[in-house]
Parts: C-alpha cells; sequence; structure tokens
C-alpha cells in the first residue's frame, strides 16, 4: 500500500467514527425551520455549525444557512478533524449545552444561570478547566476525541483555543 493511501484510508475510518454523532449533535441544535432548513440568524456560532452540516456532505450552503441533503453526501476529502471540532464546541456553548468553569461566573461561556444537576463533569486537564456537558454533548466530544477517561485530551487544548470560547 502506498503512504498516501494508508494516510486517507486512516483519514476515512476516523472521519467514520465522529461524522454521524457530529452531524446529528449539529442539525438538533442549530435553529431549523421545516420548509428553508437551519438558520443561522446571523450568530457566528450557528454559521459555523452550518458550515460544519455542508463540510460533512449533510446540507447546501442558502443565504440563511443550510438547506439538508435529502441524500446526504461523503465528501471527499473529508472536512479538517479541527473545524469541525470547533463548530461543535460553538454550537454547544451558545446552546448551553458546555460550561466551563470560570473565575468570571457572569460571562456567557462560564456557568451563569446554567442547571448543573442534569450535567456531567469533565474534569480540568491539559490547560483546560472543568466544564459541565449535556448527556447530548458528552458523547460527541468522546466521539471527536476531546474528551477521554472523564477529562479533556491532550488535543483538546488546541481545539479549545481554536474555539475561542
Amino acid at each position: 500500500m502506498v503512504e498516501g493511501d494508508k494516510a486517507e484510508r486512516t483519514q476515512a475510518i476516523r472521519f467514520a467514527t465522529w461524522a454521524r454523532p457530529v452531524a446529528e449533535f449539529l442539525s438538533y441544535n442549530i435553529p431549523y425551520d421545516e420548509v428553508v432548513g437551519w438558520l443561522h440568524l446571523s450568530k457566528k456560532e450557528f454559521m459555523f455549525g452550518c458550515e460544519a452540516l455542508i463540510a460533512l456532505g449533510q446540507a447546501r450552503e442558502t443565504e440563511w444557512g443550510a438547506s439538508p441533503l435529502r441524500f446526504p453526501e461523503y465528501p471527499s476529502p473529508p472536512p479538517r478533524w479541527d473545524d469541525i471540532c470547533a463548530a461543535v464546541i460553538q454550537v454547544a456553548t451558545k446552546t448551553r449545552q458546555l460550561a466551563f468553569q470560570s473565575s468570571d461566573i457572569s460571562s456567557e461561556a462560564g456557568l451563569g444561570n446554567v442547571d448543573l444537576s442534569s450535567m456531567d463533569a469533565i474534569a480540568a486537564a491539559n490547560g483546560i478547566r472543568e466544564a459541565f456537558v449535556t448527556v447530548n454533548l458528552k458523547p460527541v466530544l468522546i466521539a471527536l476525541g476531546l474528551v477521554e477517561g472523564g477529562h479533556w485530551s491532550v488535543v483538546a487544548k488546541a481545539v479549545r483555543q481554536r474555539a475561542d470560547v
């Protein structure tokens, strides 16, 4: 097997492990209209989410966001993993399914008025503060490799910085 073929195969296998949970998470957490599809509402987090659905082959770009494809397409090449991770984190933060422990408790990305009783904790690790996530988000973060053994993975730090939340 040629080295380039092996790298493409590895990337395709990795993509297959996280693409479905990510697409499902985004599709249920971006505002949706039955007639036109996903709406970004001019909010950057939802714009990134719509772009991720397009990159995942789930939708076509529209002026207002993304229109679902009746038959999703396998993207070739697959989208950048870190771009997709950043979109998931931004949508999750915007929809209050991810809250980072913060010294500024009033910040939007901080805990604020989040009901922690229904959320799971992710332990601080690798330069990322403790966070709380919904049961719907946690398996997506695990599939993406951002959470391992109940704490943030080594690769999560770069993604967290890229997501800028």
